[in-house]
Formats: C-alpha cells, structure tokens, sequence
C-alpha cells in the first residue's frame, strides 16, 4: 500500500484540504496530513491548533493519520518509508507552480507528486479566503468540527 502525503500549512484545514485527504485515501490506501513548516510564513493559528484542527476534521477518517515537520516534504517522506506527495489545484497558475514543486522533488528527492483538480464548487476556497471569512464571522469553506472548535475560541 503506498500513503499519500497531503501537505501544506493547513491555516486553517478547510473543505478543500478535506476533499484532497478523502481522495488520497480513495487512490491510495491511506493518508498523512502533514503540516509543514515554514519559518517564512506567519500563521494564524499555532501549529497546536491546525493539528487540533485536523484531527477533529478527519475524526470519520481512520484511514488519515496527522504529523508535522520542520523541513522539506520530500525528506519526510523518504524518512518514513516513502510515498506520494499529493497537491490539488484550483487553476492554471497553481498547476504551473505544483508542476514546477512536482519537478523538484522527484529531482531532489525522487519523490513523485499526484496532481489533483479541485471539483469547481471548491475551486473558490483558500486557507487565506477561509481566514478573511472568519475575521468577519463567517466560517464557510472549514469543516464543521472545525467551525465550531474556532468560535469556541481554538
């Protein structure tokens, strides 16, 4: 069975990530969320809670285990017996960068990449669109779970 590896910041999880997970498991078996880390980039919510957030997101999951990592996802996947890293994309410009990304690590790490098109009712979300929503009270495009874990204050 080879796992797939979800990645990214997930800040935070939203339907989008949800629907990358459920196909990973669906083509391969089994599936990581892993939350990478990247110094560069200031997250709204600690890592702590995004990992809170995926596991209460993928509770119905059994099949999806969460893991997070300082470093690149192609080192962690080879660290942990290997896989596919999988990455979905909503346009043009982002399969131009995932192709670019998925060009990289299997040059660098001999990792291949599974390029995923999101279903168009989700092409519109974002992690970044997600949070502008919640600043303003609406928690569209999170998981219920998820929803709810942030306005009880997570």
């Amino acid at each position: 069975m080879t796992t797939g590896y979800v990645t990214g910041t997930f800040d935070p999880v939203t339907e989008g990530h949800i629907f990358l997970l459920r196909e990973t498991v669906r083509l391969f078996g089994n599936a990581v969320a892993l939350v990478l880390i990247n110094p560069d980039k200031a997250c709204e919510f600690s890592l702590e809670n995004r990992m809170e957030f995926l596991r209460l997101a993928t509770e119905d999951m059994p099949e999806v285990s969460v893991a997070f990592y300082h470093g690149f996802a192609v080192d962690y996947v080879n660290l942990n017996g290997g896989g596919i890293i999988v990455r979905g994309v909503r346009g043009e410009a982002d399969f131009e960068y995932e192709a670019e990304m998925a060009r990289v690590n299997k040059e660098i790490g001999g990792v291949e990449t599974f390029i995923l098109h999101s279903p168009d009712a989700l092409v519109h979300l974002s992690s970044t669109t997600v949070r502008e929503g919640i600043s303003r009270g609406n928690y569209d495009g999170l998981p219920e779970k998820v929803a709810d874990a942030i306005q009880k204050g997570a």
